[in-house]
């Protein structure tokens, strides 16, 4: 059986693999420490906590309220682009 090649799956994917960084920017960005965060997102702070890590992967009905709270459609603001280099924010909050 051939597949077919799905856009939208492949950015879910990488969108997945870089949601951690994504996320601790947004916080940082913000200003927020990661109980504020977390406490806006609906979620503990150690849930958040993994998140950013990379040490868990947020459900979809998550994803939908990271989009709301940081007022932004997740999936623009990651760029998928072979030639972007990703900055990334240093937080120590």
């Amino acid at each position: 059986m051939l597949h077919t090649f799905n856009p939208f799956l492949a950015i879910l994917v990488a969108l997945l693999l870089l949601i951690g960084q994504w996320l601790r920017d947004q916080r940082c960005r913000r200003g927020w420490t990661i109980e504020h965060a977390a406490e806006k997102l609906g979620v503990d702070w150690t849930t958040l906590s993994r998140w950013e890590r990379d040490k868990q992967t947020p459900h979809e009905r998550n994803l939908y309220k990271i989009s709301e709270i940081y007022e932004e459609e997740i999936a623009k603001t990651v760029q998928l682009n072979h030639r972007s280099h990703h900055k990334f924010i240093i937080c120590d909050a």
